[in-house]
């Protein structure tokens, strides 16, 4: 029972995710009309990942930990999404399975101004800074 518990509230934190993803507005655009300086956009690497990072503004209480032997932990309030995951540099994505319920989540990575922020399929962007 647990587990069925787990796995509808890792589905439901999708859903919430994605629904809340139409009223965001990226940080590019915001730079477009308002005419300063874009952010400094790097390609991510998976030794930028490695650490624990803490969530910032909609993500406050979120925490990401990234271990050198391809562990993540995803993990916000009592949910949670643990296992190994993987980095493609070159699209930029960065996706987790989670070890419990063998499901995959993939998201959309940037870096920009030392904040981390990853994205799901269009939806709400959470943003991370690195703990010292």
């Amino acid at each position: 029972m647990k587990t069925k518990t787990k796995s509808l509230a890792l589905v439901i934190l999708s859903l919430l995710i994605l629904a809340t993803g139409a009223a965001a507005c990226s940080n590019k655009a915001e730079t477009a009309e308002t005419g300063n300086e874009a952010a400094e956009t790097v390609t991510v690497t998976r030794e930028d990942l490695y650490g624990t990072w803490t969530g910032i503004g909609n993500e406050t209480g979120g925490t990401l930990s990234f271990s050198k032997d391809g562990q993540c932990r995803d993990s916000h309030g009592d949910l949670a999404i643990a296992g190994p995951y993987s980095l493609d540099e070159a699209a930029q994505t960065l996706t987790v399975t989670d070890t419990e319920i063998g499901m995959n989540f993939t998201y959309d990575i940037t870096m920009e101004n030392d904040q981390l922020t990853i994205q799901m399929n269009g939806g709400n962007p959470r943003t991370f800074v690195k703990k010292k």
